[in-house]
């Protein structure tokens, strides 16, 4: 016969079980936010390091499939933002009415992205100007592999991004 301190005691481990885990292995469910870390690698935000933006990772990316499908290879420690720029290509809109018109969603190894909570950062391209980012950086502290898909749409154009970024030694 089991005691109640006993049966109280496996509920609670049940309900830790199913609240930590999912049957795909993650151990949350909820959307990501600025400072998590998961695993081996940290989101963060602009300002935590020397932060490197997609325009400036031709040499460390290789592109397939019309440039929806992407491999970067990174140092371990190197901080990179993860989002897709927009920039003013438009000659009947400014950057901001791109920005706050955009439909972006972003996943990491399946998990969504709080990008509101993540906010934006600029960086300047020598030949179209001003892009505006989401603000998520990660950094990872040894080898390991991170998934993001971009979807959604930007200036009236749709927007479909999936780049493996592997971190690899020093």
């Amino acid at each position: 016969m089991r005691t109640f301190a006993s049966v109280l005691l496996a509920a609670l481990g049940a309900i830790l079980v199913s609240s930590c885990s999912r049957a795909d292995g993650q151990l949350s469910a909820d959307p990501i936010n600025p400072g998590e870390t998961i695993g081996h690698y940290e989101v963060t935000t602009h300002e935590a390091g020397d932060v490197r933006y997609g325009w400036e990772l031709d040499t460390e990316c290789v592109h397939r499939e019309g440039k929806t499908v992407n491999t970067c290879e990174l140092s371990v420690g190197a901080y990179v933002n993860v989002s897709v720029g927009v920039y003013d290509d438009s000659p009947s809109k400014t950057l901001d009415e791109i920005w706050s018109e955009q439909t972006y969603s972003m996943e990491m190894d399946g998990r969504s992205v709080e990008l509101e909570k993540f906010g934006y950062a600029e960086s300047v391209h020598p030949v179209v100007g001003p892009i505006r980012y989401w603000d998520v950086v990660i950094t990872a502290s040894a080898p390991i592999e991170v998934v993001v898909s971009s979807n959604g749409t930007v200036n009236g154009e749709a927007l479909v991004d999936t780049t493996t970024y592997v971190f690899g030694g020093p």
